[in-house]
């Protein structure tokens, strides 16, 4: 309804949780390349991986530090809309208390 704002704050924490884990994992990820190096055991391999991982280092920063702060505005979002929704829970228990059977507590039924 048009007269409603509803928002799926489940969502929206679970939106955050992924790309939280997003940015963990990209900055994990040049650790990850230098600890395979014993692993690998082709020196050929060995060189085309870290060859991969210097060029795409810089993108993969802008992308870590992008999701990084989208988890931030999501985490804060969600701290708003929750804050707001028992501001606005209050305010109308606040009127039906009163006797108040304003507009307010009547768009809230």
């Amino acid at each position: 309804m048009a007269d409603r704002l509803l928002v799926d704050l489940m969502g929206l924490g679970e939106l955050q949780n992924d790309l939280s884990t997003v940015h963990s994992t990209l900055e994990k990820a040049h650790k990850r390349v230098d600890a395979s190096d014993d692993a690998i055991g082709s020196g050929t391999v060995q060189s085309a991986l870290h060859d991969f991982d210097h060029r795409w280092g810089d993108k993969r920063d802008k992308i870590s530090d992008s999701t990084k702060a989208l988890a931030d505005m999501l985490s804060s979002s969600i701290e708003t809309y929750t804050k707001t929704d028992e501001q606005l829970a209050h305010a109308l228990q606040v009127n039906d208390e009163n006797g108040g059977g304003g507009p307010a507590a009547g768009r809230a039924q």
